[in-house]
């Protein structure tokens, strides 16, 4: 379980389904839906961070894989991309 800064609950299971609060009571909750399986997911502030790689170290890529983000609640996610 994880607490984003306005109060409202992330809540987690093994095999990456997770449920966030709909507002701050915490009496409500609905599904995350994520654009891929993440390995790794964690909250800072009211931001959203999940992570998509290999469950073990391989040389094949995971479909999906990197740094994904969403700034409003998991309704939206966009890739992180490296600026150069």
């Amino acid at each position: 379980m994880q607490v984003f800064s306005d109060g409202r609950l992330l809540v987690g299971e093994e095999g990456g389904r997770y449920w966030f609060a709909d507002d701050h009571t915490n009496s409500h909750f609905h599904e995350l839906k994520t654009l891929a399986k993440f390995t790794s997911l964690t909250v800072d502030g009211t931001t959203l961070y999940g992570i998509e790689d290999a469950a073990t170290a391989a040389y094949d890529l995971v479909k999906g894989e990197g740094l994904w983000i969403s700034r409003d609640g998991g309704r939206e996610w966009r890739r992180y991309q490296q600026r150069g």
